[in-house]
């Protein structure tokens, strides 16, 4: 009877290890696939601190490549007041920013697909070229025509 305890006491901890190894993620897993980025592979975490442009490689493996955006916060002055200067742009060359609002559940969301983490409202990121803070209209004209090859 004593033998027949210790073997199940035996099984039942060779069951919890099982479990634990499983369920903590230390088991095989399937390896992500590569490029494509609407695919869920998770991307390291950019940390959007100076105005340093995202290298081009890094920047279409995150969909950044083509885009104009701009990383904002509702809480933020700074992007009250360049929402008029966007505008601005935006009339002037046909060009449409996507807002992004740090401060809502699908702005950040959308920072995390990407793998961003802007530091400051607002950041743009104009084709992979970064701006962080409000800066004049002909800092963001000047960053679209260099954008676009001009």
């Amino acid at each position: 009877m004593q033998h027949a305890k210790s073997w199940m006491i035996f099984v039942a901890l060779v069951f919890l290890a099982l479990l634990y190894f499983f369920s903590n993620g230390m088991g095989a897993k399937e390896e992500p696939t590569t490029g494509d980025v609407n695919k869920t592979a998770e991307l390291a975490i950019m940390e959007l601190t100076d105005e340093e442009d995202i290298p081009l490689e890094e920047c279409k493996k995150r969909g950044l490549y083509d885009m104009a955006v701009v990383l904002e916060s509702q809480y933020c002055p700074a992007c009250k007041k360049l929402a008029p200067v966007l505008e601005e742009v935006e009339s002037e060359t046909g060009v449409s920013f996507l807002l992004i609002d740090l401060s809502s559940s699908e702005g950040t969301a959308w920072a995390e697909k990407h793998g961003l983490r802007a530091h400051y409202t607002p950041t743009a990121i104009i084709n992979c070229e970064v701006l962080i803070g409000a800066h004049e209209k002909q800092d963001y004209l000047a960053a679209l025509e260099r954008a676009m090859g001009g």
